[in-house]
């Protein structure tokens, strides 16, 4: 059975796209076949995947979606790109005027759940890299999947943007998605100094009785950073201890999400 999880914090520089990336290396590894969304009009998952230059394609997560809104067959397979045994479909900038024409369509926040409902007999999982904001790309992903994973950045500056994401997880679930769960918040951006320490025990204080919080920490490092932008996941980047690190985390976060769904 397919599992959908949208990767979300409205918080820029979480480690959305990273953590997409490199959990669906991790799930590959363990067998598992992924697929992984970009619903960011940036085109940042798409980039560390290997795609050069986003905007320069014809077809993407956009065009599916205009598709599915005139009620035309979509390309499913036309637009599935490969990154070893890691599948994904792309976004451009024509994700941003998609988005507007969302406004005024039917079922607005339904769209991407009937894209995605194809998909859903071809993989075991499927992850959805949100953009950095709450609006109508945020909202169809939440209404689309099964699980909202959260990174959270190791600072002090995350908080009101953990608050917003939860309250509109609770309206999808109320109005729109009834089965959506929160999978857990997952630490990021680790760097072992006080400060990130003072973080974890708020995050536990703050959420631990009601949210699962994952065990794996995320480690900071910019070779992480330096591997999408050389359009590779951080297990097929150069290696050193601190890479290392951030490998057998990524592979802990690989089997906590294999046990949870």
């Amino acid at each position: 059975m397919c599992k959908v999880i949208a990767i979300s914090n409205q918080k820029g520089g979480a480690g959305k796209t990273t953590t997409a990336i490199n959990l669906a290396a991790a799930l590959v590894k363990r067998g598992k076949k992924v697929l992984c969304m970009d619903i960011d009009p940036q085109g940042n998952l798409s980039i560390g995947l290997g795609t050069d230059y986003p905007d320069g394609l014809d077809y993407t997560v956009a065009e599916l979606m205009q598709d599915v809104i005139n009620e035309q067959e979509p390309g499913y397979i036309k637009c599935i790109l490969h990154h070893g045994a890691i599948d994904y479909i792309p976004s451009n900038i024509g994700l941003e005027e998609l988005e507007l024409k969302l406004v005024t369509t039917m079922a607005r926040e339904n769209v991407l759940k009937n894209v995605i409902k194809k998909y859903r007999e071809m993989y075991e999982y499927i992850l959805l890299d949100c953009r950095p904001s709450l609006g109508m790309l945020t909202m169809n992903a939440l209404a689309a999947c099964d699980y909202v994973l959260i990174p959270y950045a190791a600072d002090i500056y995350g908080a009101k943007g953990m608050e917003q994401l939860l309250t509109n997880v609770f309206k999808v679930k109320r109005y729109l998605n009834p089965d959506i769960k929160i999978m857990g918040i997952l630490l990021t951006i680790c760097d072992g100094t006080v400060l990130t320490g003072d973080v974890q025990r708020m995050i536990k204080e703050a959420y631990g009785d009601s949210i699962h919080i994952f065990d794996v920490r995320i480690p900071k490092t910019v070779r992480i950073k330096e591997a999408a932008a050389n359009g590779k996941t951080i297990f097929e980047y150069r290696q050193s201890k601190v890479l290392g690190e951030a490998v057998e985390a990524y592979m802990q976060l690989g089997e906590e999400v294999e046990a949870y769904a």
